[in-house]
């Protein structure tokens, strides 16, 4: 990677630009390492960062040349996608595309830049405020001419109050699912439920007045901290419009559409050219594998049988942590 200069090149909308995107910070040597990517580019990753791009195509700048060359948003431009992980995020970035959006898939320099304290040392976070400013500009500038959405990764609910009270925020979107799918989701993996398991001690988290010790409660506490979150963002007026993973796996194109009148982008419903919706119906997000949302209802009904046992413990518990009211108050934001 060799040092380089700003030099952006700037098309008309709908092209497949050449975009300026910081993707991580070097720490030892005080620079940014970024890339200049298309559109096409950014579709195929899953997680925009420094190691999902090859090493010839990275480039590095000076710190103090990237913050003064980018002001923090002056106007409301920064559109965030914030989801549960294993609620279709991947469905949704794709079909988000396809009604002319452009999609910033987990860019890892927000995980470096607004996660908690605790990952990054207590003082991490005060010290980096012109490095986060500057980055929001540079992510806002992909949004002039093309509305763009940043899809957050799920990991990370304390990045949700400050990316919403950081510079530029619009508006946001919270994907979510009912507590029992995702418990489920977490239990089908041995991964999954120790990376749950590590989280919930890293965060010192509690149900109902005890300490997670099983996956499925480490699971629940993931969905109520996750969606508290969320709600408190509602409760203080913020604009958080709600997701609903059930509604959007049996129409995702109606989901897409709505989202893009919300975010003012005109999409008028047009016949499903070279079967665009239907190969996205048909087929997983991430693998790309078959799979219909028959299948995925009969996945469900079938991971829900295979852990009742544990389901019908938990749900007591989740019931005096208000899960219900999470959720109607989730439904009270949800697109209609």
């Amino acid at each position: 990677m060799g040092d380089c200069s700003l030099g952006v090149g700037v098309t008309d909308a709908g092209t497949d630009e050449d975009l300026f995107l910081p993707l991580d910070v070097d720490r030892h040597s005080e620079r940014l390492v970024f890339v200049h990517a298309t559109d096409s580019d950014l579709a195929k990753r899953l997680r925009l960062s420094a190691l999902d791009f090859a090493l010839s195509d990275l480039r590095l700048m000076p710190l103090a040349d990237f913050v003064s060359d980018w002001p923090a948003p002056r106007t409301a431009t920064l559109a965030y996608l914030f989801h549960l992980p294993f609620a279709g995020s991947s469905l949704l970035a794709t079909c988000l595309e396809r009604v002319g959006l452009r999609v910033l898939r987990d860019p890892a320099i927000l995980d470096a830049l607004f996660q908690g304290d605790r990952a990054q040392g207590p003082a991490s976070f005060d010290a980096h405020t012109a490095e986060r400013q500057a980055t929001l500009g540079a992510l806002a500038e992909l949004a002039r001419g093309r509305p763009a959405v940043i899809r957050c990764a799920g990991y990370h609910p304390a990045m949700v109050e400050r990316l919403v009270a950081a510079p530029g925020f619009h508006r946001a979107m919270f994907l979510f699912c009912d507590w029992r799918d995702f418990v489920c989701q977490v239990l089908k993996d041995d991964k999954r439920q120790n990376d749950m398991l590590r989280l919930a001690d890293i965060r010192g988290a509690m149900i109902t007045g005890t300490r997670p010790v099983e996956a499925a409660e480490a699971a629940a506490w993931f969905w109520l901290d996750s969606c508290r979150n969320v709600c408190r963002l509602i409760e203080g007026g913020h604009t958080v419009a709600g997701v609903d993973a059930g509604r959007l796996f049996a129409d995702p194109p109606a989901v897409a559409m709505k989202i893009a009148t919300l975010l003012g982008v005109e999409t008028a419903e047009r016949g499903d050219a070279g079967g665009t919706w239907d190969a996205i119906r048909l087929r997983h997000a991430k693998t790309g594998a078959p799979y219909d949302e028959p299948r995925r209802r009969s996945d469900l009904a079938q991971a829900q049988s295979c852990f009742a046992d544990t389901l019908a413990a938990l749900a007591p518990r989740m019931a005096a942590e208000g899960s219900a009211d999470i959720r109607t108050r989730l439904r009270s934001v949800e697109l209609t």
